[in-house]
């Protein structure tokens, strides 16, 4: 917890760096985190949306769809990628505000609904090509966000792309990625 040692950043930010290479998914959330918020580095949020997608693929307790908030793990991922979007990382910007929209896994609260889309915005403005095909699914067929973000409902609209015309396999293929 630091005791008996000096507060030095820079040298903190070394040996995250080498937790994170060596594939501690804490580490590489952590340095997600410094790099959004600058603390020991320089603040880059792209670099800190790299971090944060290896430490959502090497975490073990991501949740997957239909998995109850209350299980081992979920609280952790969410507290993630809540405070992930609260510095602006793209990508946990666009998984925060797909639970919002979602609503299955988060508190309900007045407002979620709005911040879950504003957050598919940020994320979609950042180049998230994921939220930009959720918003385009959800403008193309009249479907308001919180069903469009639901992955039942984009893989179905993917499957209709897919056995339609050849026109719409492209937009098919950006959905499934």
């Amino acid at each position: 917890k630091g005791e008996g040692v000096a507060f030095e950043p820079k040298l903190g930010v070394l040996w995250l760096r080498r937790a994170a290479r060596a594939g501690s998914a804490k580490a590489q959330f952590e340095m997600a985190m410094a790099l959004a918020k600058g603390k020991g580095i320089a603040r880059d949020r792209e670099q800190a949306n790299v971090w944060f997608l290896k430490a959502m693929r090497r975490n073990p307790l991501a949740p997957h769809p239909g998995v109850p908030a209350s299980a081992t793990g979920v609280r952790e991922y969410l507290d993630q990628v809540r405070h992930g979007s609260e510095v602006g990382i793209p990508e946990a910007c666009l998984r925060y505000g797909m639970e919002l929209l979602r609503g299955d896994r988060v508190e309900d609260r007045p407002g979620n609904r709005e911040q879950g889309r504003d957050l598919l915005n940020a994320a979609a403005d950042s180049g998230v090509r994921s939220a930009r095909a959720v918003i385009s699914v959800a403008r193309e067929t009249g479907t308001p966000l919180s069903v469009a973000a639901q992955g039942p409902f984009l893989y179905a609209r993917a499957k209709a792309c897919l056995f339609g015309s050849s026109r719409n396999f492209t937009r098919a293929v950006f959905l499934l990625e």
